[in-house]
C-alpha cells in the first residue's frame, strides 16, 4: 500500500570534504524545514569523499536531536565501509535510518514508508 505524504522530504546533498562546519550549515537549513513540521530526511553522500569525526558525531546528535521531527532518515551511498558506519550511527541517534544505492530507491522507501518489511526492502535496490 502507498502511503501520502503531505510534505515532500528534505533532501540534503553533502559534497566533497565534509568537516563540522559544513555540516552544521547545512543542517540549520534543515531545522528550518523542520519547523513546518515532521518529515522525512534523506542525505544523498553519493558525491561525498570523505568526512571528519567532528561532522559524524554532529550528524549524530542532530538526529536524536530531532527524532520526534524527523520521520525517517534515508543515506544514499555505495561505499559499503560508510554503509556499516551508518548502521552504528543509526544505533547511537536512536533514529530509524536506512542505507539506499541510489536516491530514487531513498525516495520509494519514503513513498511506501519504513514500516515496510525486510522482504519488502529488499526490492528497493536498484540493481
Amino acid at each position: 500500500m502507498r502511503r501520502v505524504d503531505l510534505v515532500e522530504p528534505m533532501v540534503l546533498v553533502l559534497e566533497g570534504d565534509l568537516t563540522e562546519d559544513l555540516l552544521s550549515e547545512a543542517l540549520g537549513a534543515a531545522d528550518q524545514r523542520l519547523a513546518s513540521g515532521p518529515r522525512a530526511l534523506l542525505v544523498d553522500c553519493t558525491t561525498m569523499v570523505s568526512y571528519s569525526p567532528e561532522a559524524r558525531a554532529l550528524f549524530v546528535r542532530w538526529t536524536k536531536g530531532h527524532e520526534g521531527s524527523l520521520t525517517h532518515v534515508g543515506i544514499v551511498t555505495a561505499n559499503a565501509v560508510w554503509q556499516v558506519v551508518i548502521a552504528t550511527m543509526a544505533l547511537a541517534s536512536t533514529q530509524e535510518m536506512e542505507v539506499f544505492d541510489t536516491l530514487a530507491a531513498a525516495r520509494r522507501w519514503v513513498d511506501l514508508g519504513p514500516e515496510d518489511t525486510e522482504s519488502e526492502m529488499k526490492r528497493f535496490t536498484d540493481g
